[in-house]
C-alpha cells in the first residue's frame, strides 16, 4: 500500500501481475480493467495476470529471439548500411522493450513507452512494423551464400588457431 497514492498505477500493475502466479488466470479470463492503462502501457502486467510467469517469460524469450535473429541479418549483410541500419532498428526495439517492461516490473522507471508489436497504439505499431519491414527486406536482399562463406571462414580460423596452439 502506497500512503502518497504517487505509485497506484504502478502498483495496480503489479499487483495484477502477481495474482497470475506461474501459469495465470488464463487466456481472457484476467480483469485487465483493474490495471491502469492496460491496453497500451501495461500490457505486460495483464500478460502476467492472464498467462502467469510462464506467458511473460515466453513474451520474453520471443523477443530475445527476434533480436538475435535480427543481429545475425545486420552480420551477414554485405552493404554496410544495410547493416547499420538493422542494428539501429533491432536497438531501437530491444531499448523501448526493455523499458516497457522494465517499467511495469519496477525495474527501470516507468517511461510509459508502449511495448513493441504488443501495445495497443496508432503510431508506435507503425513505426514498429516499419521497421521491421525494413529490417525483413534487408534480411531477403542478403543472399544465402555469404552465410556459407562466413561459415566456412569461422572454421578455418578455428583451425588455424588450433595448429598455431
Amino acid at each position: 500500500f502506497d500512503p502518497t497514492g504517487a505509485s497506484w498505477q504502478l502498483l495496480q500493475g503489479l499487483s495484477g501481475m502477481f495474482s497470475g502466479g506461474l501459469w495465470g488466470a488464463g487466456f481472457g479470463e484476467g480483469t485487465p480493467e483493474s490495471i491502469p492503462i492496460a491496453a497500451s502501457d501495461f500490457i505486460y502486467a495483464v500478460i502476467g495476470e492472464e498467462l502467469g510467469y510462464v506467458g511473460c517469460l515466453l513474451v520474453v524469450l520471443l523477443f530475445l529471439g527476434f533480436f538475435s535473429r535480427a543481429y545475425r541479418v545486420a552480420k551477414f549483410t554485405s552493404e554496410p548500411f544495410g547493416a547499420l541500419l538493422v542494428i539501429g532498428f533491432t536497438t531501437a526495439i530491444a531499448l523501448q522493450t526493455f523499458l516497457n517492461i522494465g517499467g511495469v516490473t519496477k525495474t527501470v522507471p516507468l517511461t510509459g513507452i508502449p511495448l513493441p508489436f504488443i501495445s495497443h497504439g496508432g503510431s508506435s505499431l507503425i513505426t514498429m512494423f516499419t521497421c521491421l519491414g525494413l529490417i525483413l527486406a534487408i534480411a531477403d536482399s542478403t543472399h544465402p551464400e555469404l552465410e556459407k562463406t562466413a561459415k566456412k571462414k569461422s572454421a578455418k580460423r578455428s583451425a588455424k588457431a588450433k595448429r598455431s596452439e
